[in-house]
């Protein structure tokens, strides 16, 4: 005869069964298999916190250090700025660096500065006729020994490129000639010394000197820097051979 199994044996059976195959679920060691009920879960392997790049190369151009595990390559060197232009004119500035991180070139070597500026004309009573020869006689001729001195009371020198001189009739322009600061310029009728009475002059003017009285005008640019008057009537001295100062 049978033996009857009791009504409640079937279901507790099966709920045995299904312990036992979570229980040998949560010893698998495959890797990280978290489907069963108190299976234990795996994490990678740690990386081991990846490396510092290396610094930027040095120098012209420099490298980027290779990358260390993990890490980022270092930045490569930043360009070189050029060198600033010398003082002075002339000067050139030195060129930049070549390539990445390179380092800038010296500056220029200063240019020699220009000498002096531009030299100005004189004004009113900056530059005055000091002396005139009108009469030379002792074996000299008017027309080859006549002349004027100019000199300059400044301290500066004038370019007396733009001034003339004038008796009223004739005009003279002095030319490229500088008269320099508390100088003298003779300007005379003709510039052989053999027979001007042995000058070394200036520059020349052709108009003749009255021997008893005229008026002699200096201009430079436009405006009237000095005038020289004599006449005999009026008491100047009659300077036979001799310069009138």
């Amino acid at each position: 005869m049978k033996k009857r199994l009791h009504p409640l044996y079937f279901p507790l059976a099966a709920a045995l069964i299904a312990l036992l195959g979570l229980y040998g679920c949560g010893d698998d060691e495959g890797s990280g298999n978290t489907s069963g009920t108190g299976g234990q879960s795996f994490m990678p392997r740690d990386a081991g916190g990846g490396g510092t790049g290396g610094m930027a190369g040095m120098g012209a151009g420099g490298t980027g250090g290779d990358a260390g595990s993990g890490g980022t390559a270092g930045s490569a060197g930043t360009g070189g700025t050029g060198g600033n232009a010398g003082m002075g004119a002339g000067g050139t500035g030195g060129n930049a660096g070549m390539g990445a991180g390179g380092t800038g070139g010296n500056a220029g070597a200063g240019g020699t500065g220009g000498t002096g500026g531009t030299v100005e004309v004189p004004q009113s009573g900056e530059v005055v006729i000091t002396e005139v020869m009108f009469d030379p006689h002792n074996g000299l001729t008017d027309e080859a020994a006549e002349w004027l001195e100019l000199h300059n009371v400044t301290q500066a020198p004038f370019s007396l490129e733009d001034c003339t001189l004038t008796d009223g009739t004739s005009t003279a322009e002095l030319g490229d000639v500088t008269i320099e600061a508390g100088g003298y310029a003779v300007f005379g009728r003709s510039a052989d010394p053999q027979v001007n009475g042995g000058l070394m002059v200036d520059g020349i003017f052709e108009f003749a000197l009255n021997n008893s009285r005229d008026r002699v005008t200096l201009e430079c640019g436009g405006t009237i820097v000095d005038v020289v008057h004599y006449d005999f009537d009026e008491g100047y001295p009659r300077t036979r051979g001799f310069s009138m100062s």
